[in-house]
Formats: structure tokens, C-alpha cells, sequence
């Protein structure tokens, strides 16, 4: 009689995964992120900063189809160049927890989670006219 290993190795993957999660090591991704969005107000600072500077952005562009990869609750793609936002308008935002971070990809505001790499949100450049 032939026995098959593979339901054995979903169900240690999912007991592992399970346990993981209790012990805090692995984060689901829907309620680790939620509350971690841009506020309202934070949006408002931004967008009137760039309307008054628009060139204040990256000024090299996202390689085609890149922009596509950025999502909520994804990573950012390895080697994709992010710039931090002008101190003249961090200086304006409200303090942030010491993990999350604003950055600029392309000419999007990018709201990232410094410890796993993960966008928690963005404010698109077409958004903020």
C-alpha cells in the first residue's frame, strides 16, 4: 500500500504558519495593515506641497511597467530608486511610527513599513492634482 506525503506537508505547513502567527513572527497581511493608511490631513499637506513644488519629485522615471508592480500591500520591487520626502515638507506631516516611512518612487508618495519593505500606502501623482 502506497501512502502520500503531500497532505502531511500541507497540514505542517499550516500548523508551522499557525504557530508563527501566534508567536507574532509572521503578520497577516489585511489586519497588519490596517489603520496604516495616509490620513486625510496628510494628503491635504502633500498635495498643496507639490502643487506649490512640482518639481520636487524623482526625477528619474520608473522603468516600463514597473509602476504597475507598486501596490498596496505589496514590496517594492529590488533596485527601484526612492528618495526620501523634502525636509521641507516632512517637516509639515504629522509624526509617524518609528517602522513607516514616506518615500518618493517615481512621482508617487509612497507610505512604507521600513521593517518589512511593505507599501502600506500611496498617493499617486495623477491623484494629487
Amino acid at each position: 500500500m502506497k501512502t502520500s506525503l503531500r497532505p502531511l506537508g500541507a497540514v505542517f505547513a499550516a500548523t508551522l504558519a499557525a504557530g508563527l502567527l501566534l508567536a507574532g513572527l509572521l503578520t497577516a497581511p489585511g489586519p497588519a495593515m490596517a489603520g496604516k493608511q495616509i490620513s486625510d490631513q496628510e494628503k491635504q499637506i502633500i498635495e498643496r506641497y507639490f502643487a506649490k513644488n512640482p518639481g520636487d519629485t524623482s526625477d528619474k522615471a520608473m522603468p516600463k511597467g514597473m509602476d504597475k508592480k507598486l501596490a498596496r500591500g505589496g514590496t517594492l520591487p529590488p533596485g527601484i530608486k526612492k528618495t526620501r520626502l523634502p525636509t521641507k515638507l516632512a517637516s509639515k506631516l504629522p509624526e509617524r511610527p518609528k517602522n513607516e516611512e514616506f518615500v518618493i518612487v517615481d512621482e508617487d508618495v509612497v507610505l512604507i513599513d521600513t521593517a518589512t519593505g511593505i507599501i502600506l500606502d500611496m498617493l499617486e501623482k495623477s491623484k494629487m492634482r
